[in-house]
């Protein structure tokens, strides 16, 4: 019998896929209307705070969320941390699957690393700036690390759009070029 690789595991397929969706709808609404209760779900406030540069920008992104911001920040940024630690995998391993190479398949890892770092840097900043100290280093670093972890979303989110499309286009020409003989019947397994 031949041994399997981890990545032809469905239950492995499965169990990322499943934790994605929730660790996803979790950030959605869970994370956002807590950190901005006054904005849609979809308003994604912590991209203002990646994107604000300077700690001073920072601070007002966090008074623009309301009183009690801080502590809001801290009972949910762990969702956060889960999303990354899901989707790196779950993205590598679908890249993957699709026939995408290891090279391709490590760019969501590497995105999910830039992710953890510029989210310790932003838990590191919001945790222990102040007025007089207001920590421009940490700050800085982690905007532009949350610059460049949003760069290598779309260079593998549009590798993998076409690796699905090439995979969902080599299925159907595998159908449509099957012989009569070779169609599968009710009743028969894959």
């Amino acid at each position: 019998m031949e041994k399997k690789s981890i990545i032809d595991s469905r239950a492995v397929f499965i169990t990322w896929s499943v934790l994605l969706t929730i660790t996803f709808l979790a950030s959605i609404f869970i994370v956002n209307p807590t950190l901005n209760p006054e904005r849609s779900v979809f308003s994604w406030p912590q991209l203002q705070l990646q994107f604000a540069y300077t700690p001073e920008n920072g601070m007002k992104v966090l008074e623009s969320w309301g009183p009690g911001s801080m502590d809001r920040y801290f009972s949910v940024i762990w969702i956060d941390l889960v999303f990354a630690i899901s989707y790196g995998p779950a993205f590598g391993l679908y890249i993957r699957k699709m026939g995408g190479s290891v090279a391709a398949s490590l760019l969501p890892l590497v995105e999910m690393a830039t992710n953890l770092v510029e989210t310790s840097l932003e838990i590191y900043w919001v945790a222990n700036h102040s007025l007089n100290n207001l920590l421009y280093a940490p700050f800085l670093t982690h905007s532009i690390i949350a610059t460049i972890k949003w760069a290598l979303v779309p260079i593998y989110s549009v590798h993998m759009g076409l690796l699905f499309y090439n995979w969902l286009r080599s299925r159907s020409m595998d159908v449509a070029f099957r012989r009569p003989s070779q169609a599968r019947r009710p009743g028969e397994g894959a």
